[in-house]
This record gives C-alpha cells, structure tokens and sequence, in this order.
C-alpha cells in the first residue's frame, strides 16, 4: 500500500466574516511513500481537494455531504465545510486524513487566523478511479467580542495536511535479444515492471518475475516455467539468460508478483514474445585431421572432413550433405536445443559409423517417399553402421551400407512412429537386430540384404 501525503504548504482562501461569509479553497498534494520517505514535488499531483461551506451537515460527522445553500459565516457559529477529493490517478484512492490550519490574514495584523478553526478529517474515504468523494467537516469562527469586525472583509491564509493510500496496477512488458538466436547461443529476456501512474508515482516495483513458455503467441493458458528473477528496485527490471531453448519458436511470457505481504503494485502478465531459435548454421569450409564434438555442443557439417568426426559424451552431430573420411565414432551423444542427438542426411562416411549410448534420437537417413523429414535423403556408409545401447529410439532408412548393419540393446521408439523405422535400406553384408525394446517396421519399404538377416530383422520380407 502506498501513501498519498500532503506536506505544508500555503494556499490562499477568501473568508469575509460578519454579515456576508462564504469560504473556499482549492489545494494540490503531492506524493510519499512511507517505505523510502521520498516526497516527490508538487509538479506530481495525485489528487486535490476543493471545498465550500454549506449550513448543515447530512447526518452527523464526518459528514457524506452537507445540505443548504453555500453559507455565510458569522462569529459564534458553526457551519458544515464540505471537501471535495478529486483523484487524478487510474486507480481508486483512500483517503485517511484531511486537516487545514489558518496561518495568516490579510490585511496584516487585522485580525487573528485562530479566530477560524476547521476539524480536522480521519478516517476511509474511498474515491473511485478519475473519480471525486466528498466530506463534511465542521468549521467555526469564534466570538471575538468587540474586536470581531476587524475580521470582515478579510482574506485568511490557510495550511493543510492530508494523505491517501493506494495500490498501484503494474504493467509488464517483455523483451528477448537476441531475436532471432541460434541453437545454444544464451538469449537475454527482460521483463520490465512500471507502475500505471508514473506522473504521481515515481517508486519502481519490487519482487519476482517469472518467466513461462506458452503453447502459442495468443494462449500461455498452459505454461512450463523456464524460471524466475528478482526486480531490481532501481530500475524494474528482471533478467533472465538461458541457452538451452529448443530450435524453433517458443513463446515466452513474464508474470509479475508483488512481494508477499506488500500491496503496493498488484501483479500483471507482459506480452508474449515469440522467440525464433535457428539450427546451428553447417560448417562448410573442408576440415583435415579430423573433428570433435565436445560435450554440450551441437555440431552441424556440410563439407569434408578428413580423419574423421568423434562424438564425445554429451555432444550432437548433424551431416547434411557432408564427406566423412575416416569414419564417425559416437559415445553418449544427447539431444541438444530441440534438434536429434545425431542425424546423417545425403551424406557419405567412409569408414563406419559406430553410434553407443546415445540418450537421444538417432535418425540415419529417410526412405522415399519421406514420411518423417522430406529434406533428410539416405546415406552411402562404407565400413558398416553399428546403433547400440541406445536410449532415445532411431530411425535407419534409405541408406547404401556396406559391411553390414548391427542394431542391438537399444530402448526408446522410432520418433513419431510406434515402431523403429528400418526401411529401404540397401546392405551389402548382414543385418542383424537384437535385444531392442520395441518392435520394428519396414513401413511397407523392404530392405535388401546380401548377407545374413538375424534376431528381430530375421524375416526374409523384412
């Protein structure tokens, strides 16, 4: 909850005392926030307050309103001041204390300000957004015997003091850079936390944001949190980095929540951001004395290397269109960013391709016509293909392999199939397939095999 607060300051009104009184004033506040103590000048108006005297009030007081018409003072008597708040902000205000002092009067030394005394309001006035309420005070000039006259045709000086709480409604809004990133690259996205009255409010939020993928730009109905960042109370602003998004679009979006327990900004969702993610771009410049795919990289190569490529734990390859002499060994290879563990399309290896342990999709070409990747073609591996031990399920199709293939203890299914896809394969030498998880399929695209077909490859069809 924030403080609205007037501090003192003069304002002139008019009070002809005697036969003829009528009484008004108009005053602008300004703003503090009792947890920094910080006034913000007077160009920075939250609410004002005019008011006029009236004869009575309606009912007692504080009084909601007061009846007659606009009244004269007279020495001895009490009339009822009627406040009028006007509040210039976008949210509802309530006011907690209005109260107003006579300082002077003018002409000079003529007569005495404490000869009017207004009581002063406390309590909950609510007014509405853009809005205006009222309150009755009474107001009295006292009987000043014979000296009394020296009042009329006056004009006293007065002071006030008043307050008012409110609850600011923040916005958020998000940002990403860069946009677009590619596969792996750290992308910053920054949520920006601002109240809606910034020209009565200066004080920047405080709390978490938290940072979700949506299912699309117009829903972030159904959300996973990519995680959380405190706001910086200078700047309102919260920051989070990741590089493991997935390639393609994903839609962020950033909540804000107020500190618990604090009611001074209310919490707000920002727009969504749709984050374009690119493959890794290929390598196309001739590689000689071999590559290595170091942990937590996603290598792609579109070229010739010679000497041969080597995945270490932890690493992912892609061949597209690419040479590999000296064939590809691959131990632990995992999904990185979205894309497979390993994917060879429209590429030669000679050498072999041994594939152990990956713990992601290992996808070796695609059959015609292309069910799955229509810009993924087959493969032409000399020295045989070895797929074993692995956990995120494979894909063997359309290839020209010479010296066999050996499908083994591998888990997980065929991608988006039921089954694991090993189809339209020419093998010069044997296939072999055994111990693995799930069934296999040709999908009505049979394999040839020179050599010995075994285990779960065993039908002559298949």
């Amino acid at each position: 909850m924030k403080r609205l607060e007037k501090v003192r300051k003069v304002v002139t009104s008019v009070l002809v005392a005697g036969m003829v009184a009528a009484f008004s004033f108009a005053v602008s506040n300004v703003l503090t926030h009792h947890h920094s103590n910080k006034f913000v000048l007077a160009d920075t108006v939250g609410f004002h307050i005019t008011s006029a005297v009236y004869a009575a009030p309606v009912g007692t007081y504080p009084a909601s309103t007061c009846t007659g018409a606009n009244a004269d003072l007279y020495p001895g008597e009490t009339d009822c001041l009627l406040y009028t708040v006007h509040n210039k902000l976008s949210v509802p205000i309530t006011v907690k204390t209005i109260a107003a002092t006579a300082t002077g009067f003018t002409p000079s030394g003529k007569c005495n300000p404490s000869t009017v005394t207004v009581a002063p309001f406390s309590g909950n006035l609510t007014v509405t957004a853009g809005g205006t309420a009222t309150v009755g005070e009474p107001i009295t000039m006292k009987t000043s015997g014979s000296s009394q006259n020296t009042c009329e045709n006056g004009t006293f000086l007065f002071s006030y003091t008043g307050s008012a709480d409110f609850s600011d409604t923040s916005q958020t809004t998000l940002s990403s850079a860069p946009n677009p990133s590619t596969a792996g690259q750290t992308v910053t996205f920054t949520a920006t936390v601002k109240g809606k009255n910034p020209k009565y409010d200066t004080s920047m939020p405080t709390g978490t944001v938290t940072f979700y993928k949506c299912a699309s730009t117009h829903s972030c109905t159904t959300t996973s949190p990519l995680g959380s960042a405190a706001v910086t109370s200078s700047t309102g602003k919260a920051t989070l980095t990741t590089s493991s998004l997935y390639v393609g679009t994903d839609y962020v979006q950033a909540i804000y929540s107020a500190p618990v327990g604090t009611t001074d900004f209310s919490s707000s969702r920002s727009n969504i951001v749709a984050q374009v993610v690119q493959a890794t771009p290929c390598i196309t410049a001739k590689i000689n004395g071999g590559y290595v795919v170091k942990p937590g990289q996603h290598v792609s190569i579109c070229t010739t290397v010679n000497g041969g490529v080597t995945v270490d734990p932890g690493g992912a390859l892609t061949l597209q269109g690419a040479t590999i002499n000296g064939g590809v060994n691959s131990t632990g290879a995992r999904t990185l960013y979205g894309q497979t563990a390993l994917q060879f399309c429209g590429s030669t290896i000679n050498g072999g391709a041994t594939l152990n342990k990956s713990t992601g999709f290992v996808y070796v070409g695609d059959a015609k016509p292309h069910d799955d990747n229509p810009t993924c073609t087959g493969d032409t591996i000399s020295g045989g293909l070895k797929i074993t031990n692995g956990k995120g399920g494979f894909e063997v199709g359309g290839n020209k392999v010479s010296g066999g293939i050996t499908l083994t203890n591998n888990t997980g299914t065929g991608g988006t199939e039921a089954k694991t896809e090993v189809e339209a394969n020419a093998v010069t030498g044997g296939l072999t397939c055994s111990g693995n998880s799930t069934g296999f399929t040709n999908d009505a695209k049979p394999n040839s095999v020179t050599g010995k077909r075994s285990g779960q490859c065993l039908s002559g069809s298949f």
